[in-house]
C-alpha cells in the first residue's frame, strides 16, 4: 500500500508534464499554422503585374470595345476616362474622353487582337453627364473637343474624343488607392495609439 501511494502522485506529475508538453506543442502548431496562412496570403495576394501584361489579360476578358478600352485605361496604359453618357444635343450615346489622339488607343488595341475601323467625327463640343457632388444632382457639362473618332468593331460603335481632361481613369484609380492606403495606415495608427493609452 505504501508503494501505491507513492506511485500515484508520481504518475500524476508525469501526466501533468505530458499534458503541459502537449499544450505547448498545440500552441506552437497553432502559431505555425497562422504563420503559414499569413505567408500564403502574402504570396497569393494579387498585386499589380510588372509591366502591363496584367492589363492586357484584363482587357481581353471584356467583351465590348468600350470595356476593352476602359480596362486598358484602368491600368493606365491608355489615357482615357471611363465610358461616359454623352450627347450632341440631339441624341445620347456613350463616349470616352482621351488626353491623347487615337494613335495610342489603336496601338494598344492591336496588342489584344482588336482592330476597329476608324473614321473621324467632326464635333467641336460634346455634352457629358456628370454627378454634381455638391448639390447631389446630375448635370450636363459642355466639353470642347479637339478631335473625335468613331470606332467600329464587332457590330459596336464607340466614340473617342480628344479633350482637355484633368485625370484619366488610371490616374483616378492610383489616386484612390493611395488615399485608401493612407486612410488604412491612419486608422491602424489610431488603433495602436488607443491601445497604448489604455495600457498606461
Amino acid at each position: 500500500m505504501y508503494l501505491s501511494q507513492h506511485t500515484q502522485p508520481a504518475q500524476d506529475v508525469k501526466v501533468r508534464r505530458v499534458r503541459g508538453a502537449l499544450r505547448v506543442l498545440a500552441a506552437l502548431g497553432v502559431v505555425v499554422a497562422v504563420v503559414v496562412f499569413a505567408l500564403f496570403l502574402l504570396v497569393a495576394q494579387p498585386g499589380e503585374a510588372p509591366g502591363t501584361s496584367g492589363a492586357y489579360q484584363y482587357a481581353k476578358l471584356h467583351a465590348t470595345l468600350y470595356g476593352k478600352i476602359a480596362a486598358l485605361s484602368h491600368y493606365d496604359v491608355l489615357k482615357t476616362t471611363e465610358p461616359l453618357t454623352c450627347s450632341d444635343g440631339v441624341q445620347n450615346f456613350t463616349c470616352l474622353l482621351s488626353k491623347t489622339d487615337i494613335t495610342p488607343v489603336l496601338g494598344e488595341l492591336r496588342k489584344i487582337d482588336v482592330a476597329p475601323e476608324v473614321s473621324p467625327v467632326a464635333r467641336r463640343w460634346v455634352l457629358v453627364l456628370d454627378l454634381n457632388f455638391t448639390e447631389g444632382s446630375w448635370r450636363w457639362r459642355n466639353v470642347t473637343v479637339v478631335r473625335g473618332w468613331e470606332l467600329k468593331w464587332n457590330n459596336e460603335t464607340a466614340y473617342v474624343f480628344q479633350a482637355q481632361i484633368k485625370k484619366s481613369l488610371g490616374e483616378m484609380v492610383r489616386m484612390n488607392d493611395g488615399a485608401f492606403r493612407g486612410l488604412s495606415y491612419t486608422a491602424g495608427a489610431e488603433k495602436h495609439n488607443r491601445r497604448s493609452r489604455l495600457r498606461r
